[in-house]
């Protein structure tokens, strides 16, 4: 099992996580985390999801998110899911985890937006975000 930091709507609750159910996979929430480093998150106002960008120390502080342990055969399927290598691409990042810092697998963005720094830079994806960019959600427990 490998453990992955999830930051937008793959997260408990929001309209993604469901990909984490598929047949053969198997996952385990570890908790709510946060990245040790500053990492630009930033909505493009055309996708209704966040992206990392892997530009340590240049976002504006640390990024909330979970923890999950994953199987090879979700680890295949996020893969999939995020469309590495053409939209993200994985890599390490360090967070706080209670109280033990851990290495986890994240999705950064394979391209950093020109002019970034005027989009949307946030630290913690919510709900409320999902649902002003008009996400289809399903937000009954599965």
């Amino acid at each position: 099992m490998e453990k992955v930091f999830v930051y937008g709507t793959l997260k408990q609750g929001f309209p993604n996580e469901n990909v984490l159910h598929a047949p053969e996979c198997k996952y385990r929430y570890l908790g709510s985390a946060v990245t040790l480093e500053s990492y630009p998150m930033i909505l493009n106002g055309i996708e209704p999801w966040p992206y990392l960008l892997n530009l340590p120390q240049a976002g504006a502080g640390s990024i909330a998110g979970e923890v999950i342990e994953v199987n090879g055969a979700l680890k295949a399927i996020l893969d999939d899911y995020e469309e590495v290598p053409t939209m993200y691409y994985r890599g390490s990042i360090e967070v706080q985890l209670l109280e033990e810092v851990i290495t986890c697998q994240v999705y950064f963005a394979t391209l950093v937006p020109p002019k970034w720094e005027e989009l949307s830079v946030i630290q913690q994806f919510t709900l409320q975000m999902a649902l002003n960019l008009n996400l289809n959600l399903n937000l009954q427990a599965s």
